[in-house]
């Protein structure tokens, strides 16, 4: 099998995914109740031990096939290759990277803290670490759904119409999403082991609250 079709396979089952966590975030932004309950019957599915390790395996090796794969096609040549190529190393070396370790880490240093919508609104609070953050998921869901568009152009180039909706609903939801974690549309009151976690990581100087 080539490595463009397991990468292709792999994304499938990796979009299932990707979709129940997006989908949760957009409910968080009419409530942090709201995301949390519909986070915790999703963990339901999600948080058994086979299905979790599963769903990192395949995150990994998403990451190492999109390498290769880059590797394999070398300098892009279109308008779309950019994008799809520019937004997939953005995605797995920015983002994926960064946010799975952050997660290994909390399991294994703060097992007791958990990571749903405080633990992500925590770091964006915090100034200076606010202005890294914040783009940080911002572009991140950006460049998730414009690597999705660009899958679409070259498997379904006819679909004209479904592009500029997926890459408006990015831009919309990239910036609307991490808006809602620093208290945009309600407020956001971090909760007090929220912030002790935050001095015993970060330093100081990193953690100012607004």
């Amino acid at each position: 099998m080539t490595i463009k079709r397991l990468h292709h396979y792999n994304a499938v089952f990796l979009l299932l995914f990707i979709v129940a966590h997006i989908t949760n975030h957009m409910i968080g932004l009419v409530g942090i109740e709201n995301h949390i309950a519909i986070m915790d019957m999703l963990r339901v599915v999600y948080r058994v031990q086979v299905i979790e390790i599963a769903v990192f395996i395949l995150f990994f090796s998403q990451i190492a096939l999109g390498l290769g794969l880059i590797l394999k096609r070398g300098m892009p040549r279109v308008r779309w290759a950019w994008i799809q190529a520019i937004s997939g190393v953005y995605i797995a070396f920015f983002f994926l990277l960064q946010h799975l370790s952050a997660v290994i880490m909390m399991r294994l240093t703060y097992a007791q803290l958990d990571t749903n919508f405080y633990w992500a609104a925590s770091v964006v609070q915090a100034n200076p670490m606010g202005w890294y953050f914040f783009p940080y998921y911002a572009f991140g869901i950006m460049s998730i759904f414009a690597h999705l568009t660009a899958a679409i152009h070259f498997r379904w180039p006819d679909a004209v119409i479904l592009r500029p909706v997926l890459l408006a609903s990015g831009v919309v939801l990239g910036l609307a999403i991490p808006a809602s974690l620093i208290g945009s549309f309600y407020e956001v009151s971090l909760p007090q082991e929220y912030l002790d976690y935050l001095r015993d990581t970060y330093p100081s100087w990193l953690v100012t609250q607004n």
